[in-house]
């Protein structure tokens, strides 16, 4: 995750099996409590689920 070139997380999607996949996150201090994580989290189960055909993820 960036904002303006500048590095404030990371979010990956792992471990897929039978349609289901975990997902981690993980953000700077200094950036938490502003949305972000949910905000990529949203965007990334959007992605899974309509590009992917995963249809559980686990966080």
């Amino acid at each position: 995750m960036d904002i303006d070139d500048v590095i404030v997380g990371t979010i990956g999607a792992y471990d897929y099996r039978d349609d289901h996949i975990e997902i981690g996150f993980s953000v700077v201090k200094s950036w938490q409590g502003q949305g972000l994580a949910t905000e990529a989290l949203k965007k990334a189960l959007g992605y899974l689920t309509e590009n992917e055909g995963i249809s559980c993820a686990n966080c």
